[in-house]
Formats: structure tokens, C-alpha cells, sequence
């Protein structure tokens, strides 16, 4: 989990390294992406949030899940 996590990052960092820091990251962005693992994700952090006491800046990314 944590080299794909890892693999992420750099996409997500090389892609604002070449089209600047408001680029739009496609599927490599979990909170826009339509792909279905990124979907599963979302999904998946709003139930948990029933029983894990996110940092306050976390919930608000929360209620726009």
C-alpha cells in the first residue's frame, strides 16, 4: 500500500512540476477521479468517518464527499 501510495505522490508532483501547481491530476487526483478505485476510496473514507475523529481540516474535504 505504501509504494503505491508513494507512486501517487510522484505522479500527482511531476504533473504540477510540468503543468504547474493548479494542474488538474485526472485519476491521479482520489477526490475528482471517476475511476472506480478512486470512487471505492471515497466511499470508504465517508463510512470510516462514522468512527474516526478526522483532523478539522480533513472534515471539511469530508463533506464534499
Amino acid at each position: 500500500m505504501n509504494g503505491k501510495l508513494t507512486e501517487l505522490h510522484q505522479r500527482q508532483e511531476l504533473k504540477k512540476a510540468i503543468y504547474g501547481e493548479k494542474a488538474k491530476l485526472g485519476d491521479d487526483d482520489v477526490m475528482t477521479s471517476d475511476a472506480e478505485g478512486a470512487v471505492f476510496a471515497r466511499k470508504m473514507v465517508k463510512d470510516l468517518s462514522r468512527y474516526v475523529e478526522f483532523p478539522e481540516d480533513e472534515k471539511k474535504n469530508l463533506d464534499k464527499l
